[in-house]
């Protein structure tokens, strides 16, 4: 597959929780991020071009923000490295200036590079 990222991604270290708010469910956890797109690991592997609403869980507060909001389309769905899971390759196809802001102040701040390397790693576990 080709690269055709515009701006790196940046791997998250930390367990970041990503649910899709139109079904209400956990449907994963990121693995990286850029201003574009994203990389979740989920025990789903989603139809290609299909377009969910996301709520992502930061691990620390910015600026008094937990969470971000988009809308992000579904690039391609592969198996992953762990078993029974898949890795998610997303593009962000809606982000409103609140939330925009709120990702690239993550991206560079201290609280993203603390979850580089100090929060706890954590396990996703298995939808039943």
């Amino acid at each position: 597959m080709s690269e055709r990222r515009k701006r790196p991604r940046k791997r998250t270290g930390a367990y970041v929780a990503v649910h899709d708010l139109n079904s209400n469910e956990n449907i994963g956890r990121l693995i990286d991020v850029s201003a574009e797109g994203m990389k979740l690991m989920s025990s789903k592997c989603f139809e290609k071009n299909s377009t969910l609403l996301l709520q992502i869980d930061l691990p620390s507060e910015i600026d008094g923000r937990g969470q971000i909001l988009c809308k992000a389309s579904i690039i391609w769905c592969k198996e992953g490295n762990e078993p029974d899971f898949h890795e998610v390759g997303l593009k962000i196809s809606d982000i409103s200036p609140y939330n925009h802001e709120t990702l690239e102040k993550w991206m560079t701040s201290l609280a993203f590079q603390k979850s580089l390397k100090f929060a706890p790693e954590a396990k996703l576990e298995k939808n039943r």
